[in-house]
């Protein structure tokens, strides 16, 4: 049995809606998720099947598809341009660690953005190869949305003792920049 809650497909709309729309950037950085002309309404999907694991500190949440692709076919071959997750935390007895999100998308790499809805600021970028697709929210004791997008262009298949020895050659390289 889970003990976390199950937030409508309307609501983490609403709610991603309102904490991206009031970062700094979040209109430029997000713009499926305010269509021109203002006002028009949205379509999206139910993405809560992609979720396989949630943070520990996750007391409900929400997934939804926004983008491009047909919207009533998403399979795992084709996925529209944004999904979006909604977090919101335990009571303030719950601990903030371990924050890990887990996501059942098709190979690829990704890159994850996430915004604090109390400080209305981006919090988190990330980038991820899979599936799965684990990335680790960051958490402050509020509500989250995660934001979650192929990454452009193809990635390169390079064999693990390849990406060993290339790294060895460069300076240093970060993959996860946390704000």
């Amino acid at each position: 049995m889970n003990d976390w809650y199950r937030l409508p497909g309307a609501q983490v709309l609403e709610l991603a809606r309102s904490v991206v729309g009031t970062s700094p950037g979040g209109h430029e950085a997000a713009p499926e998720l305010f269509p021109e002309p203002l006002g028009k309404d949205l379509a999206w999907a139910d993405a809560q099947s992609s979720i396989l694991s949630i943070p520990a500190w996750a007391g409900a949440i929400g997934a939804i598809f926004l983008g491009k692709a047909p919207l009533s076919v998403v399979s795992r071959g084709s996925l529209p341009a944004l999904l979006v997750v909604w977090i919101e935390p335990r009571p303030p007895s719950a601990h903030g660690f371990p924050s890990q999100l887990t996501l059942d998308l098709p190979t690829g790499r990704y890159t994850i953005s996430t915004y604090d809805c109390e400080k209305h600021l981006a919090v988190g970028s990330e980038t991820a190869y899979g599936p799965p697709i684990v990335c680790g929210p960051p958490f402050d004791g509020a509500a989250v949305a995660v934001l979650v997008r192929r990454w452009p262009g193809a990635w390169p298949k390079v064999l693990g003792s390849e990406i060993h020895s290339q790294a060895s050659r460069q300076s240093a390289t970060s993959f996860v920049t946390s704000c």
